[in-house]
């Protein structure tokens, strides 16, 4: 599962990276909030 990362794909050298992505909690999709 992604939950909470990012998956980065470099085409060129055909590598994979992973980076951690904290939940903005004033985002209303990953923050928890839900509605406008």
């Amino acid at each position: 599962r992604l939950t909470g990362r990012l998956l980065m794909i470099d085409g060129r050298d055909m590598a994979f990276h992973e980076i951690a992505l904290p939940q903005n909690p004033e985002c209303s999709i990953c923050g928890g909030r839900h509605g406008g």
